[in-house]
């Protein structure tokens, strides 16, 4: 139960809770497609990725890989609107409203995130061959 020091007005107050809603509902988005596409990967890419990798085994383990860095990512904008909406609330109810509300880290960081990971499985789908060339030679230097 919020305890109000001040009235807020309910504009703003339910403006933040819209705006964490949004971020929750991309992460949701980001972690479901994530999955989806491992399901996807497990069923059909991996019969092209194991001609590449030489074995299943391998292609697996790239999928994995990247499916679990998108789902970390999810993780990661779901804790961010969920710090940033009690951040404005506190804001909110506690100094009266007195800002700056602007965001200017956030959207960026998803954004450059999500070309990433799209470029990154377009690159390992297109060019299963040369991903496989690249995973293989890093962890045959690690070895």
């Amino acid at each position: 139960m919020v305890k109000l020091t001040a009235k807020v007005d309910p504009k703003a107050y339910f403006s933040n809770e819209r705006n964490s809603l949004h971020w929750i509902t991309q992460a949701v988005y980001l972690i479901s497609f994530s999955t989806q596409l491992y399901g996807f990967v497990s069923k059909t890419g991996q019969r092209n990725m194991s001609e590449a990798f030489g074995n299943q085994e391998d292609a697996e383990n790239l999928a994995q890989i990247v499916i679990t860095c998108a789902c970390l990512v999810g993780f990661a904008l779901m804790g961010y609107g969920t710090l940033l909406f009690y951040r404005r609330r506190k804001a909110l109810v506690n100094e009266d409203g007195a800002g700056p509300f602007v965001d200017n880290f956030g959207p960026i960081f998803f954004v450059i995130v999500s070309i990433a990971f799209i470029v990154i499985n377009l690159v390992v789908s297109w060019y299963p061959t040369e991903a496989a060339g690249f995973f293989n030679s890093s962890s045959n230097k690690s070895n």
